[in-house]
Order: C-alpha cells, then sequence, then structure tokens
C-alpha cells in the first residue's frame, strides 16, 4: 500500500449533470464515523509503506462537518495530505486552516473557464465564489509562508473542451501547480454525445496518445503542468485545439514528444492505491466504489460495487493481504481480462459480473479508467 483514497462522505452540496452519483442505484448516503476513522489513522500511521493519504471519493469531502478533524488527524501521521473539493465550501478560516496544517495539495474541480459554462455544468455552484477562494489560498499562503500547492481538474466534454486554453491561463494566474484533465465517462444516454473518445474506444491505434505540457515561461513564478488524457486527436476539434495550445510561446512538451498510449493497464493497482468507502468497505479503484449505471459507446452497464473487506471489522493491513485481494491485483497487472472496449460490445459487458474469457466478478475488461482516458489525482 502507498497511497489511501478517503471517503469522507457520500454527501455533496452540488448536482453536476456529469457526475457518476445521479446514477448510483442501492447506495445508501452517509458520513464516515469519526470513532471508524480514528480506526483508519491508527493503522496507517504504523504502517510505513503509505506515503499518502487523499480525502476524495463520489462526493464532497467538505460536506462532512468534522472534515477538519479529520485531516488534523491526518497530518499528524507524517503522510502527504491531499484533498479535493468543488471550493464552494472553501472560506478563510477553513482555507487558513488547511495551510497551517500544511497539507500538501488543494484540488479544486473546475470544468468550465468563464460563469456561464462553469455553472450550466456544477449546477447549484458560483464561478466567481469559487475563484475568489482559490485567491484567499493563495492570499493566505503568502502571508503565512506555507508551501501547500493548488491543483486544478477539469472534465473534459465536447461542450466545454474549446474552454481548455482559457483554463491554462487561469491555472497560471491561480499560480496551479498541475492542471489535470479527465475525459467524461457518461452515466446517462444524454451525456454519451459529449464524450471526445468514442474514436478511441474502438481502436487498439498507438496514434491516440496523451501529453504532458509544462509553462515554460520564466516571467511566470509558478509552472503549471497540464496533464491531458487519450482523447480523439485526429478530431477536427480537438486537433485544432491542442494546436492552438502548443502555439503558445510559453508552452513547452515535457520529456518525450508525446507519451504512447498504454493500455490494459490500471494506475490504481500498478501504484498501490485503494480506496476506503465512508462506511468502511474497501475498494481496489475508483470505478468500483459504488454501484452505477454507466456507458460505453451506447451500451448501457450496471457496474457493482465491489470491496475485499470492511475496516470496521478487519484490519487495513490483513484486507490488503488477503488472498482474494492479492489475486484480483495480480489479475488486473497481467490483465487477463476479455478486452470489451474494442470488441462489438456482447450481453457480458451489459455488468462487470463476468467475461467471455471466464473471469468472475469483478471484470474490468469494460473499463475506461484502464484505457487512460478517465483519470484522478
Amino acid at each position: 500500500m502507498k497511497k489511501i483514497y478517503i471517503e469522507p462522505t457520500s454527501n455533496c452540496n452540488l448536482s453536476c449533470k456529469m457526475c457518476s452519483r445521479n446514477a448510483w442505484f442501492d447506495e445508501k448516503v452517509g458520513d464516515m464515523d469519526m470513532e471508524l476513522f480514528y480506526k483508519i489513522m491508527d493503522e496507517i500511521e504504523i504502517t510505513d509503506s503509505i506515503e499518502t493519504i487523499f480525502f476524495g471519493g463520489i462526493a464532497e469531502p467538505f460536506a462532512n462537518k468534522n472534515i477538519m478533524p479529520m485531516l488534523n488527524r491526518a497530518a499528524l501521521t507524517g503522510k502527504k495530505v491531499e484533498i479535493i473539493t468543488n471550493g464552494m465550501l472553501l472560506d478563510e478560516e477553513i482555507i487558513t486552516n488547511l495551510l497551517l496544517l500544511k497539507i500538501d495539495t488543494l484540488w479544486v474541480s473546475i470544468d468550465g473557464a468563464d460563469e456561464k459554462s462553469y455553472e450550466e455544468i456544477r449546477l447549484g455552484a458560483s464561478y466567481s465564489k469559487v475563484i475568489e477562494n482559490l485567491k484567499c489560498f493563495n492570499a493566505r499562503k503568502i502571508k503565512l509562508g506555507m508551501k501547500s500547492k493548488l491543483g486544478l481538474t477539469f472534465v473534459a466534454m465536447k461542450s466545454n473542451i474549446h474552454q481548455l486554453p482559457s483554463l491554462i491561463w487561469l491555472a497560471n494566474t491561480l499560480r496551479a501547480c498541475e492542471l489535470k484533465v479527465s475525459n467524461l465517462i457518461p452515466y446517462d444516454k444524454q451525456m454519451i454525445d459529449e464524450v471526445l473518445y468514442s474514436r478511441g474506444i474502438t481502436s487498439e491505434s498507438s496514434s491516440e496518445r496523451s501529453f504532458n505540457i509544462r509553462n515554460n515561461d520564466l516571467s511566470i513564478i509558478n509552472s503549471p503542468i497540464i496533464n491531458i488524457p487519450i482523447m480523439d486527436f485526429s478530431n477536427p476539434e480537438v486537433k485544432s485545439l491542442l494546436g492552438d495550445i502548443f502555439q503558445y510561446s510559453n508552452l513547452l512538451r515535457i520529456g518525450e514528444n508525446n507519451i504512447i498510449r498504454k493500455t490494459d493497464h490500471c494506475k490504481f493497482i500498478d501504484d498501490n492505491s485503494l480506496f476506503i468507502r465512508w462506511d468502511g468497505e474497501v475498494s481496489p479503484c475508483m470505478a468500483l466504489l459504488h454501484n452505477n449505471v454507466t456507458y460505453l459507446s451506447t451500451t448501457e452497464r450496471r457496474i457493482t460495487h465491489c470491496s475485499f473487506g470492511n475496516v470496521k471489522e478487519m484490519r487495513l493491513i490483513d484486507i490488503w493481504n488477503g488472498d482474494e485481494y492479492i489475486n484480483f491485483r495480480n489479475r488486473v497487472r497481467e490483465f487477463a481480462y476479455s478486452h470489451c472496449t474494442i470488441c462489438g460490445h456482447c450481453n457480458y459487458v451489459e455488468e462487470n459480473k463476468e467475461d467471455c474469457f471466464g473471469n468472475t466478478f469483478p471484470t474490468c475488461g469494460g473499463c475506461v479508467w484502464k484505457e487512460g482516458f478517465a483519470r484522478c489525482p
């Protein structure tokens, strides 16, 4: 174990149109019990291999009224602490406390570079309020002399991808360390036409690539990394957009000119990460954290949550070292699953319980995360 994602709550203050919470089934909503949380922290503190505690799941961490005591306890473990938020519930007091706790990175989801586009996607949010909160973060950071970083995340879709150059500029002005872009995962039929990887999802072509970009203008103090995922780069709209981005004289691709697509590969497994849901269930990845309906091309899929144990009943290290969990991680690394994303989508793909190679629950062949389309910090 190296990175532990903790979901403090499954509640949220917004109703974003692309959120998987809109497609949950057979799910309860609640906050993590503090007694359970302290038990988890006690175990994490004595596990030397764990490097990072990341607060986030499929909800808003600051919707849990106990989030600041949670962050305080996490900081006392000596591990790196990160948190992701929509930014609406931040205020000067919370921001000051985050900085004093010396959290490593505050990640904020921003899916539009202006008020209209942002608020059409993030229903119930205020673009101006979030931007003011992030400016406050920077001002308090300078005043207190702290080194906590700010990261931005962006869910790319056809209706907002044209704003990526403006978002890069916004990342610069907000002194963000990184802008991490993810593709949309459609959780209802209306969102299918918004995806930017429809060609790539049925192709094994290595012409589908992802990019890392770094600001190379030495006159700008902060130099954010812009992490763009695999898209249909042959699509004229996307191709033109990337051309516009690379025309900026102050942008430089890091290292190699591009990064070859790596398919059938789970970053969560390769990074030795796991997720602890608000109720204590331990899942191997974001995709299997909750029950939800999603779409692969036009095929509806019912994804059933997978847990290898509950930390209410077992030690975290015992769950991690359990035979069932070890065998699952080995299967994922070998990726002995059917290649559902590039076939004709038979009935097996409609659920994640069995595939045509004879694998049983949970099967990963239809996962868009393992194709590099979806990402999280």
